[in-house]
């Protein structure tokens, strides 16, 4: 930005503030437009009497302004129309819905989160970096074999597995989950609430 020029006051500067103000720009974004400095705004609110909004309102406004980590497919052929229900339902039968900032998926059935993944790559086009994975497993389990069983299947680098939660009571259960438990999370609270939002779509279509 060149340098913060100073600004002379007039009728049609101040309704200009406002009007940046109003539209969820903080003051600093405001500064930017105005080309002048976070400090003269902020005097300038002061001055002329223009309410300023709780910072947690501020935030809010800058988290929904920020740019998605996702791209959803607008339109979709028949084949991802049939993805897409597919796993949607899979979350509403098997996700995580109460932690609001990310999506959580969890399930031993290797088809299953086979298809979950390829729901979040296709039809939503996520960023893979914010991919992560966590094995549920017993004592039974070789961790390094399932690590590097569930790595292949996903296409999820060994990298962006977490540390492992090994459950201690519960015996010998390897031939009863043969691959443990994989939970597959996603951190967006944007693109959790939007897929909860197309659970309730579809569900009221049904």
């Amino acid at each position: 930005m060149p340098n913060p020029a100073r600004v002379s006051w007039t009728s049609d500067k101040i309704k200009q503030l406002q009007k940046l103000y109003s539209s969820g720009l903080s003051m600093r974004q405001v500064g930017e437009k105005m080309n002048t400095s976070v400090w003269s705004i902020y005097s300038a609110m002061r001055r002329y009497k223009i309410k300023r909004r709780p910072a947690h309102k501020t935030q809010r406004i800058l988290f929904y302004n920020s740019p998605l980590s996702f791209k959803p497919l607008k339109k979709l052929t028949s084949k991802q129309k049939q993805l897409k229900t597919a796993g949607l339902m899979l979350y509403w039968a098997e996700g995580a819905k109460k932690q609001p900032h990310k999506i959580d998926f969890a399930n031993s059935n290797p088809l299953m989160i086979k298809l979950f993944i390829k729901f979040l790559r296709k039809i939503y086009r996520v960023n893979e970096s914010r991919l992560r994975c966590l094995i549920f497993g017993y004592p039974s389990h070789n961790i390094q074999e399932l690590t590097n069983y569930w790595s292949k299947l996903t296409h999820i680098p060994k990298s962006q597995f977490i540390k492992p939660y090994i459950r201690q009571d519960g015996g010998n259960t390897r031939d009863k989950m043969k691959y443990g438990v994989l939970h597959v999370s996603y951190s967006d609270k944007r693109l959790f609430q939007l897929i909860l939002k197309e659970i309730r779509h579809l569900s009221y279509n049904l």
